[in-house]
């Protein structure tokens, strides 16, 4: 008796094996199972046949292999070579101790960072849907020394034989690219890897290559978080629900919602099925910074003691922070102190400009070019990369902004050439892999773009300023280096009416209203006195903290707040007008909004808070109006216009749950819903009835190799259903609006 391989199976096998056909040939599988293609070349054929562990195996040259196995062997991908290729390429890293990681939903906690993203990535992946890991944490926690030591222990592990997937490290930081599969192939060109990069989606459906995008925000242009969720939901499309994929971004803020609608424009794109998890980088204790110094030396641990004693601690907590950290035994290394300055980072930066004062000099030992002018330099670098959006600059490039740096100082003619000569190894820069030149970490680079910043918002000029803030996203260093030069020097409430008034509200503004935000929160947060009669407009805040702001009597008009840090902040008799206020975390005790209008299910659309060591989430607008109310919100009733009609508690957890899944899952298995804990409590099944009933649930089969799959579909955002509670918005669509009221007639 002849077995068969189902015919889904065959179309699978071809689809793998089309990026390693020549360009132009076909792949044919013919009725015996035999399977032929033109490679390098040549023609070569293959007998494949059913298996029921593996769905096929693949009979070449009396050789029995597996699918993968046959797709990782030497004729093919030839994984072994990449791996040894990959291990040489990834750089050793002096002094390397690791860093805490915390995978977020499942509160797993490792002491080292490799070895959680090690066995998240190991573990087999979903039957239905890719799983995309983001790695998040501030600017300098260590994500990229981590992404690397991941990539290059598991080119040791592969070489020694473990079964475990590959990684293939795509370095986004520095590139002007602003499509995902540019990036790849660029370093697979360097890697000089068998395979191209239409090949890594093959290696990725079948776990034996993982990419690792690390420096995902850098991906972004003008176009925002919009152009690169954009590029990865793509990239995902073409996975088929399959493999894993790593990205990382210095944004401790992941835009969730924002990635699933990107997604919804590419559903029809192969099977775009996916799940998101996080993981979070942390900073090192105490114990692990001063083991850092110890390993360098006693002398160094001596310098640590000293820095603790020098350093207000806010400052000295950065040390915890391992680029901090490097960077300053980096500098005590070369026998230089660290300047006093405003903070650590402008003191580690004055300290390295220093030193390139003392290293360009002329014949009689004088400097050929003061200290003004080498920052002068380097800011003008950075501003340049910044307008390019490209973090690397071409070495004609740099010589042009030497000759103009060395004109205006009135410096010696040969200073230029000097200076472009030296630029490569300047104390902030390094070479790119594209002949040119790049900071050396974006921390630097963020730090002298705000140089520029500053002196745009201290003209007022909002044209240029604005120009300015459209053109990249802002980094956090950026924002808050900006805000602690700004805050104190000049009047705060005209450096916030400038900030402002450049916002805008076109539907591509978006960019420059969440920049615009970013600066507003970090200004009002290290404001020194309390400010009054403010109109804030036109912004969008993702995270971050208001700290301890404090404001009377202001407007907020057409203002986001996503997940924003409000447990300090007194803001008494404020107005809210067309604002969205999104998961904000209070605090019941300290929290002041005295007298300030907002209204539960309209401008506020959830809040968070403690109870003991545990986050509380609550959208129940009975719940925050009485949360309001005890921070001071005059409480809006039923016959001041309110509606008093409310969810039953049950109902509305059930659909939370619901809408928690989908926004960190595209499709959802019908048989997960246990899993998932939407059916624990009795109105679990009711709430995923009344989303079928009313077609908000889409519902699909997938029948491929393999099991078959009931799976469902959210058709509209979780975000568009949790506004859509008591809206009377024309833009409602009409289903969601009957949901709510199927669960107020249920209660």
């Amino acid at each position: 008796m002849v077995r068969i391989v189902h015919q889904d199976i065959k179309t699978e096998l071809k689809n793998d094996l089309k990026p390693f056909a020549d360009p132009g040939s076909d792949v044919e599988i013919t009725s015996e199972h035999v399977v032929q293609w033109t490679q390098g070349g040549k023609n070569r054929s293959l007998q494949i046949a059913p298996d029921p562990e593996t769905q096929v195996v693949v009979i070449e040259d009396d050789r029995r292999l597996s699918w993968r196995g046959f797709l990782a062997s030497a004729s093919m991908a030839s994984l072994l070579d990449f791996s040894r290729i990959s291990y040489a390429a990834t750089p050793d890293t002096e002094h390397y101790i690791a860093t805490a990681a915390t995978e977020v939903d499942a509160d797993l906690s490792s002491d080292d960072a490799v070895e959680l993203l090690l066995s998240l990535t190991r573990q087999p992946p979903s039957r239905f849907s890719t799983r995309l890991l983001f790695v998040r944490g501030e600017a300098g926690a260590g994500k990229t020394v981590a992404l690397r030591q991941l990539t290059k222990r598991a080119a040791r592990d592969y070489m020694s034989g473990t079964n475990g997937p590959l990684f293939l490290y795509v370095d986004a930081q520095g590139r002007a690219l602003s499509r995902l599969e540019d990036a790849m192939a660029k370093e697979l060109q360097d890697l000089r890897a068998a395979f191209t990069y239409e090949a890594v989606e093959t290696l990725a459906r079948h776990h034996l290559l993982i990419p690792i995008i690390d420096g995902f925000d850098e991906l972004l242009g003008s176009g925002g978080y919009d152009d690169a969720y954009s590029s990865l939901a793509a990239f995902i499309a073409k996975l088929n629900g399959k493999g894993v994929v790593v990205a990382s971004a210095r944004s401790s803020f992941i835009d969730y919602q924002g990635f699933r609608e990107k997604a919804d424009r590419l559903k029809s794109q192969g099977s775009l099925s996916y799940h998101l998890d996080w993981v979070d980088v942390n900073p090192w204790s105490t114990d692990t910074t001063r083991e850092y110094f110890c390993r360098h030396g006693a002398e160094y641990e001596a310098q640590y003691d000293e820095l603790q004693n020098r350093l207000p601690r806010e400052q000295f907590e950065l040390l915890a922070k391992p680029f901090f950290a490097s960077e300053v035994v980096r500098l005590l290394k070369d026998n230089s102190k660290l300047a006093t300055a405003d903070s650590l980072l402008a003191g580690l930066a004055e300290s390295f400009l220093a030193r390139e004062v003392e290293k360009l000099k002329d014949r009689q030992g004088q400097p050929l070019l003061p200290i003004e002018g080498h920052r002068k330099f380097i800011a003008e670098v950075a501003e340049e990369m910044w307008w390019n959006e490209n973090q690397a600059l071409d070495v004609g490039a740099v010589q042009t902004i030497a000759e103009l740096v060395a004109e205006e100082s009135n410096s010696p003619a040969k200073t230029a050439a000097a200076l472009a000569e030296k630029a490569a190894s300047y104390a902030f820069l390094t070479t790119s892999g594209d002949s040119g030149l790049r900071f050396q970490h974006e921390v630097y680079l963020d730090y002298f773009v705000a140089l520029h910043l500053r002196d745009l918002i201290r003209s007022g000029s909002t044209t240029e300023l604005r120009r300015f803030l459209s053109r990249a996203p802002l980094g956090e260093v950026t924002a808050a280096d900006v805000a602690s030069a700004l805050v104190t020097e000049q009047d705060l409430t005209r450096t916030l009416d400038t900030i402002v008034s450049c916002s805008a509200t076109g539907v591509f503004d978006v960019l420059l209203r969440e920049n615009c935000g970013a600066l507003v929160r970090e200004l009002l947060a290290r404001s020194p006195a309390p400010l009054e009669g403010l109109t804030i407009k036109n912004l969008v805040v993702r995270g971050g903290t208001f700290g301890a702001s404090a404001l009377a009597s202001s407007s907020f008009v057409a203002v986001e707040l996503h997940e924003v840090d409000a447990t300090d902040i007194h803001w008494q008799k404020c107005n809210f007008e067309r604002c969205l206020l999104r998961d904000v975390l209070i605090s019941t005790e300290r929290t002041n909004l005295e007298g300030s209008r907002l209204r539960p299910g309209h401008e506020v659309m959830g809040i968070r808070y403690h109870v003991g060591d545990d986050l509380v989430v609550t959208r129940d607008p009975s719940e925050m109006r009485s949360i309001l109310s005890g921070l001071g919100v005059p409480d809006l009733s039923p016959e001041n216009g309110e509606a008093n009609e409310t969810v039953d508690r049950e109902l509305r957890d059930g659909l939370e749950k619901v809408l928690r899944v989908f926004e960190r899952q595209y499709y959802v298995d019908k048989d997960e819903w246990q899993h998932k804990g939407v059916m624990s409590g009795r109105r679990g099944e009711t709430v995923l009835r009344v989303l079928r009933d009313l077609g908000l649930l889409e519902s699909k089969t997938v029948s491929r190799s393999g099991p078959t799959g009931q799976l469902e579909r959210l058709v509209v955002p979780p975000r568009i259903i949790r506004e859509g509670e008591g809206s009377k918005s024309s833009r409602t669509p009409s289903e969601v609006v009957e949901l709510w009221r199927k669960l107020r007639e249920f209660s």
